[in-house]
């Protein structure tokens, strides 16, 4: 999964929110998978345990607590996994 264009700058929500319900994209996960994906992955985990960047700086960890977003996985699944404009 892309979170980033070439040149290493985000891409638009709804660019990832359309990658994360194509199930041709995503690994064919549904909405449970998902979920169980977001809580359970190491990938995703390591998000939450930073280490180095390739260069030697060192990565920081997300805005939000691991906790906080499975809940907003959750909660954005139960509202129908609706994806910006």
């Amino acid at each position: 999964m892309r979170w980033q264009d070439e040149n290493d700058r985000p891409l638009p929500s709804a660019v990832v929110c359309r990658s994360l319900t194509d199930r041709t994209k995503n690994g064919d996960l549904n909405a449970e998978a998902l979920l169980k994906h977001n809580e359970e992955e190491p990938l995703v985990l390591w998000a939450w345990n930073p280490g180095r960047k390739q260069d030697g700086t060192m990565r920081t960890l997300p805005a939000i607590t691991h906790a906080e977003f499975v809940a907003a996985t959750r909660q954005w699944i139960d509202a129908g996994m609706p994806c910006p404009r």
